[in-house]
């Protein structure tokens, strides 16, 4: 059982990722555009510059692992290799990755 979209996704608006029956991600567009990254003071961060990022999705709120249990339950995915962690079902998910989502038009 794969995942599938629920929602046409073009730039400027908003997707939902139905993953399974009762599973889904909320998605908006962030749009390309310039930003200034690092800092000449800070001997780790050198040297400002200039940085520019295409377009791309990203969830519009973090992955709890509540959230991705369900998944992992109606997809069938391989869940965690240590499990779900104990009593933080509230806490955001780590070290777990969408790499399909973030070629374009991996879905």
């Amino acid at each position: 059982n794969h995942s599938t979209l629920s929602a046409k996704i073009t730039p400027g608006s908003a997707a939902i990722l139905q993953m399974g029956k009762r599973a889904w991600l909320d998605f908006a567009w962030i749009p390309p555009g310039d930003f200034w990254m690092g800092d000449d003071d800070d001997l780790h961060a050198r040297p400002r510059h200039q940085m520019t990022l295409p377009g791309y999705w990203m969830g519009k709120y973090p992955v709890t692992n509540a959230s991705y249990r369900l998944f992992v339950s109606e997809t069938h995915h391989a869940g965690p290799a240590n499990g779900f962690p104990v009593d933080k079902e509230n806490h955001p998910v780590v070290t777990v990755t969408c790499p399909s989502l973030a070629s374009p038009g991996g879905v």
